[in-house]
């Protein structure tokens, strides 16, 4: 099967990832086909929504500054839940960027008209310029990576499907085959008189058997219950992805403190 991903031409800068006391900051850069950066901060404990709010401003000034990109600046809690900031600013998010003609900042609580955004901002070359230095990947490279990404799990799936056609179907062909050695006809032979024996009760199943039949029973009892009980089954689910979500947040912090990244703001 041929793989064909048809490339679109565009410019990709990679992540920026800085670890902070109780948070840490997720930089997208602006691509030069969606030409928004985007700023996120994720908070690994609980504080006060005004300093939520003090904080993402204040990383959105350094952000914009050093790179004046139009920028799109959000909050996020540790379940990796938006920041619910209207009590405390008149909207969730900061948009804006550095006027480079001014030397200001310009920015609001909300959505930036977009003739309020110099279309100069938007320009490849002006990317291009402010990203220099940044780690970046064409459209062609993005395309060829998604192709080889897909390969290899169509590879995968067609190992997988392989090894399972053998054990269904291919393994207990050999096995009646008549050339194939006598062991394994007798190993067969022998499988089948101790399933026999166990059904019937002339043989008291292994430890093993007994701890297969219990994750079984086990197995048969969830699902029974899931099937009686289904709202408490979403509710267990969500509670999972809510932990599933901390324990990522958690850890991705604390690569960050381990291993700072710096950025050199300008002034």
């Amino acid at each position: 099967m041929t793989i064909t991903i048809t490339p679109k031409k565009f410019i990709k800068w990679d992540t920026i990832k800085i670890g902070r006391e109780g948070y840490f900051v997720k930089y997208n850069p602006a691509r030069t086909d969606d030409t928004i950066a985007n700023l996120q901060l994720f908070f690994t404990s609980i504080i006060p929504k005004e300093e939520v709010a003090q904080i993402l401003e204040k990383e959105f000034y350094e952000f914009a500054t050093k790179y004046a990109a139009y920028t799109f600046a959000t909050a996020w809690d540790e379940k990796e839940d938006a920041i619910n900031l209207t009590d405390v600013r008149p909207a969730n998010q900061i948009t804006g960027f550095y006027n480079e003609t001014s030397k200001k900042i310009e920015m609001v609580w909300g959505l930036m008209r977009d003739e309020q955004v110099p279309a100069y901002i938007r320009d490849e070359e002006h990317l291009k310029k402010i990203y220099n230095g940044l780690v970046f990947k064409t459209g062609e490279q993005c395309a060829a990576d998604t192709e080889l990404y897909i390969r290899r799990i169509l590879f995968l799936k067609k190992i997988l499907k392989k090894l399972v056609f053998a054990e269904l179907f291919i393994l207990p062909l050999i096995k009646m085959i008549s050339f194939i050695s006598i062991y394994l006809k007798i190993r067969s032979f022998g499988k089948a008189v101790s399933k026999w024996k166990k059904y019937t009760g002339e043989r008291k199943p292994t430890q093993q058997e007994i701890e297969k039949e219990k994750k079984e029973q086990q197995m048969k009892n969830w699902i029974d219950h899931i099937e009686r009980n289904p709202d408490g089954f979403e509710r267990l689910q969500a509670e999972n992805f809510e932990r599933e979500s901390r324990e990522r947040v958690q850890k991705e912090a604390k690569l960050l403190q381990q291993s700072p990244s710096d950025l050199d703001f300008v002034n």
